[in-house]
């Protein structure tokens, strides 16, 4: 509690944010968040996307901040409509590869050399969090009913 208090105590405008989210979420935040202002991202993103604790420490742990500062382009104040959308497509994908194992400073030919070598299996995937289910979607899978009755049993 004297850490919280002391970290939000001078920032007026973190102040409302913490009163919006969970005592855990908070907790998560004050813990792995050392800069006022990813502590701000990750309470205005958890306010705005309901994110659970979970997620909130996935996303954390994703360095979900670091990346949409590096997503800041220009693109749009530099480039054609035509060719804005085709720069943010060669900068859209983003990939993982902790599962290397390699050091912090690595050279790409070892990263090259590690990949092609990596005996477990590699995908690229992404994910979008959303509150509702698409239509498309709708009549493939169980209802909440249905989840939940079976979720009983387990």
């Amino acid at each position: 509690m004297k850490n919280f208090f002391e970290v939000y105590r001078d920032c007026a405008k973190l102040a409302p944010l913490v009163r919006e989210i969970g005592w855990s979420h908070n907790l998560a935040i004050l813990e792995q968040c050392d800069d006022p202002l990813q502590r701000e991202f990750y309470l205005r993103m958890t306010r705005k996307f309901g994110w659970s604790k979970n997620v909130l420490a996935h996303q954390i742990d994703n360095q979900s901040y670091e990346k949409s500062l590096l997503w800041q382009t220009n693109f749009d104040q530099t480039l054609t409509p035509a060719l804005r959308a085709k720069a943010r497509l060669a900068v859209k994908d983003e990939y993982a590869f902790d599962f290397l194992e390699l050091s912090k400073q690595h050279s790409e030919r070892e990263m090259e050399h590690a990949l092609i070598a990596a005996k477990k299996p590699i995908g690229v995937a992404t994910y979008e969090i959303t509150k509702t289910l698409p239509k498309k979607l709708k009549d493939q899978l169980p209802s909440p009913e249905a989840i939940a009755r079976l979720l009983e049993g387990i």
